[in-house]
């Protein structure tokens, strides 16, 4: 189940496919959807905390779960994201403090409480190809000697076109006569 679902997660850290599709594709009869469920919950504590989210919100709501109850304005913030997300989204923060008679210094400890989670937890680990440095030359001791010599594999391959050779060799032979 785990595998699915690490599979299924995007460059951003979210989940792609439902838990349905995650049943489907595992095609077992005796696995339950309760059965992923935990599994997915298990996968957003993993490290960065909040991958594997079906949502920005899911995830930011699973990065407060972490921080400690007595942490100022963590209920309100919860709160926010789960009930008023559209308003954040849209930086309406008059009608943010009017549905939750905030104060607008409360509101900015909300804010800076938010702005301290990650949306994309997976933006961090980004999975790239591992590049290497080819070196343009080796150097080696031969006989007290140093040597050094191009690595050919380090510079382009230059295949000259025959047909171009030979009208080059004519056009010289002909100026030479």
């Amino acid at each position: 189940i785990a595998e699915i679902i690490i599979e299924a997660i995007d460059g951003n850290g979210l989940l792609t496919i439902s838990c349905e599709d995650i049943l489907e594709s595992l095609g077992l009869p005796d696995i339950e959807a309760d059965e992923v469920e935990a599994v997915i919950k298990r996968i957003q504590l993993f490290d960065p905390v909040g991958v594997g989210a079906r949502t920005i919100q899911e995830c930011l709501l699973v990065q407060l779960r972490q921080f400690d109850p007595t942490t100022p304005f963590l209920a309100e913030t919860c709160d926010i994201i789960k009930n008023y997300s559209e308003y954040l989204a849209n930086r309406d923060f008059r009608s943010l403090m009017r549905v939750t008679r905030l104060k607008e210094d409360d509101l900015r400890e909300v804010m800076r409480l938010i702005h301290s989670l990650n949306p994309r937890p997976g933006a961090d680990v980004i999975r790239e190809e591992q590049q290497y440095t080819v070196p343009d030359v080796s150097v080696k001791k031969v006989k007290d000697r140093w040597m050094v010599e191009l690595n050919p594999d380090a510079f382009p391959k230059i295949k000259i076109n025959e047909q171009y050779a030979a009208m080059s060799r004519s056009a010289r032979n002909s100026s030479d006569s």
